[in-house]
């Protein structure tokens, strides 16, 4: 290992370090941005949460709803049974990718710099890679929140991450896991059934395009909508299909519930012959509810080269992630990391999932 080839001059390490800290203000506040191509869902339904030793953990109350007690004057308090609690712990996983530079790739940047082209276009092709890094880590929390979220276990296997295999069971038990009645629709009775078996009233539904349009197809949904319109009509079915608003607008009205959409978008895998491949981590057809937008935390931890740097490396820090430097030479290549530990990890307390696929008990796990 030797020292970057190209971060040798001061003001190229400096903008090496701000790019980094800029890439992370940009795709990692989960805010909307109109100059932001990527957004992650995980970023604004999950709290970050520091761990110092470097685990996670979940705990699952389930708490009666009682009334107090009338007492004596001078009488003590009475004791009410707290329920069941229970827990799901693991390690938090390292997260890394790195890209490397060629040395034809460093022919060609060689090239810019003895031409004296801008120095801007020059930082830009040293610093792409530790923005793409960055946003391989993103996406692959954003990979495993949808998939445990909707499964109640994070399962990422080997076929997504190249590395090494990952499994968080949250801790989801089967009466937070509905059925509709009639396999491949959505009526006013299923979504009812959730809220009338949820312990914590549902605020937030995270869900998908086929579960959407089932809705906006269902003959119960589109009378609903109707009749709150004042309008009914002897034939059921001539009632017309819903739009995304007029749906967004009942849930919003009946159940007091907000919408979150793009939780089937799609993710670019490179299989073990470095081949594209496109995979989701939601199963079409799969609603969630849950009984506020925020559903986890963003659990993280320091790796021991954030402490322990290599002399030989250079190094950038921008929130839990770090992003190092360094080449070797035989054969010449510059080498481009990002490393972190961090999971999503889903508070399973107020999760209910809806299974609008089959009448079975359990959606498929991830």
């Amino acid at each position: 290992m030797v020292k970057s080839f190209f971060l040798d001059q001061e003001g190229r390490l400096k903008a090496f370090r701000g790019i980094v800290l800029a890439v992370v203000k940009k795709y990692g506040s989960g805010k909307k941005d109109v100059d932001t191509d990527e957004t992650f869902l995980y970023q604004t339904h999950l709290e970050p949460k520091y761990s110092v030793d470097g685990r996670w953990t979940t705990i699952r109350g389930t708490f009666k709803r009682l009334v107090a007690d009338y007492v004596a004057i001078g009488s003590p308090a009475t004791l009410k049974s707290r329920g069941s609690k229970g827990s799901a712990e693991g390690k938090i996983p390292k997260v890394s990718n790195k890209y490397s530079m060629d040395e034809q790739q460093f022919k060609d940047l060689e090239t810019m710099i003895r031409n004296n082209e801008d120095e801007k276009e020059i930082i830009k092709e040293i610093t792409d890679d530790a923005k793409n890094a960055i946003l391989n880590i993103y996406r692959l929390n954003e990979y495993t929140f949808l998939s445990g979220l909707q499964n109640g276990v994070a399962a990422v296997g080997r076929d997504v991450s190249r590395g090494t295999e990952v499994r968080a069971d949250y801790g989801y038990t089967d009466d937070q896991k509905l059925n509709v009645a009639v396999a491949g629709t959505v009526e006013v009775s299923d979504v009812q059934k959730v809220i009338d078996n949820a312990r914590k009233k549902p605020t937030t539904l995270f869900i998908d395009a086929v579960s959407l349009s089932r809705i906006k197809n269902s003959l119960s949904f589109r009378a609903a909508v109707a009749n709150s319109a004042n309008v009914v009509l002897e034939d059921a079915t001539k009632y017309p299909a819903l739009n995304t608003a007029q749906v967004e607008n009942y849930f919003a009205t009946e159940w007091k519930i907000k919408l979150v959409y793009d939780v089937d978008k799609t993710f670019e895998i490179e299989n073990e012959k470095a081949e594209t491949e496109i995979v989701k981590a939601w199963t079409d057809g799969a609603m969630v509810f849950a009984s506020s937008p925020k559903v986890g935390n963003l659990v993280n931890s320091k790796t021991v080269e954030h402490t322990r740097r290599s002399k030989l490396a250079d190094y950038a820090e921008a929130d839990y992630i770090l992003i190092s430097k360094f080449g070797e030479l035989d054969p010449l290549v510059e080498f481009t990391k990002a490393e972190a530990e961090v999971l999503p990890v889903i508070n399973a307390d107020g999760i209910y999932v809806l299974n609008t696929n089959s009448t079975t008990d359990d959606l498929p796990e991830g």
